[in-house]
């Protein structure tokens, strides 16, 4: 059952509970070339979104993770439905930006530095959310600023300490030269509470 398993955990978990993080990726070859390249806290979800199960298991062994996938799947919804439910077990989540058309696997054998760096300096998911739809959205233009908060506006609601979605809101205020009042409005009007 994928959504309960974690590949490579069994050799991973004494380096993971040293690290008190446990890096996420997608595939077993991720995993191993990874492994052999020095990186020991790694596991793989195998292809699948992060699950409670996962999560359930990582909890066990460490308070962060850091998502290392392929670069299509960061901003996949169902990646991110997996995120929120790391956020609900009150894991620390960050997500390392492997360059475009690149996975673990590919950016290690070029250069296992590189990805160690990737992982050192992965971002807070929110931080990363925030980037990754001003980077592919125009924040200067009407339609631009639509755009994202259509896309981060269902994210930020999801944030159960309103110490940290407060922090976000007033980030995204900044970054869409808007008002704070005009995304708690956005908020309110425009996002259904979850049946």
């Amino acid at each position: 059952n994928k959504s309960n398993l974690l590949y490579g955990l069994d050799v991973t978990k004494d380096a993971i509970i040293k690290e008190n993080q446990a890096v996420v990726m997608e595939g077993e070859f991720d995993v191993i070339s990874s492994f052999q390249a020095g990186i020991g806290n790694v596991v793989a979800i195998k292809g699948s979104a992060l699950t409670e199960g996962h999560v359930h298991l990582l909890k066990r062994f460490a308070e962060k993770i850091v998502l290392a996938l392929d670069s299509d799947m960061a901003g996949d919804a169902a990646s991110r439905r997996g995120i929120a439910i790391a956020d609900k077990a009150e894991l620390e989540i960050r997500v390392a930006s492997i360059p475009t058309g690149k996975d673990p696997d590919e950016a290690v054998r070029e250069s296992p530095g590189l990805l160690k760096k990737f992982i050192k300096e992965a971002e807070p998911i929110y931080d990363y959310f925030i980037s990754s739809a001003v980077n592919r959205f125009d924040v200067t233009t009407a339609y631009g600023k639509k755009k994202i908060s259509d896309e981060l506006l269902p994210i930020l609601s999801q944030i159960e300490n309103s110490i940290i979605a407060e922090h976000y809101i007033k980030r995204l205020a900044t970054v869409m030269n808007t008002s704070e009042d005009a995304i708690r409005e956005s908020m309110r009007k425009n996002i259904q509470p979850a049946q």
